[in-house]
């Protein structure tokens, strides 16, 4: 990966993750825009591929 960012400097790399509680069933899901530092996140009930589509 460290290489092939390196060739293509200009590449808009977008990480995604997510964080489950241990008291609830919600779910963080987070994006992180690695050029700008920029990171957004969004809290859903649960983790269901259906909520998560509109993302």
């Amino acid at each position: 990966m460290v290489k092939f960012t390196e060739a293509n400097p200009n590449i808009l790399i977008i990480e995604m993750d997510s964080v489950h509680s241990t008291r609830s069933d919600k779910v963080l899901l987070t994006l992180l825009f690695r050029n700008c530092s920029l990171m957004i996140a969004f809290l859903h009930a649960t983790i269901k591929q259906t909520e998560l589509s509109f993302v």
